[in-house]
């Protein structure tokens, strides 16, 4: 996961399985202070939520680039 590109100063990732526990999370793994992620341990088949925010009360664009997953629409009631 890798949260590049955007006008987002100081993105954050956070990976969540499909009963809202928080299981990875990163702030500045990426180049400068962009976020990124390489997850292990992930169930195939699974359902896990991806949430980028800011790591203060800024707002920005970002681009979320996932490689490897099988991507689906979010569940009703999650903003995009």
């Amino acid at each position: 996961l890798d949260s590049g590109a955007g006008t987002l100063s100081d993105p954050r990732l956070e990976v969540y399985d499909a009963n809202g526990r928080l299981v990875a999370s990163d702030e500045d793994g990426g180049v400068g202070r962009d976020a990124s992620l390489q997850l292990s341990g992930i169930v195939a088949g699974g359902t896990y939520y991806i949430v980028v925010r800011s790591a203060g009360e800024a707002e920005g664009t970002y681009q979320l680039e996932v490689s490897g997953a099988q991507v689906g629409a979010p569940p009703e009631g999650w903003v995009v």
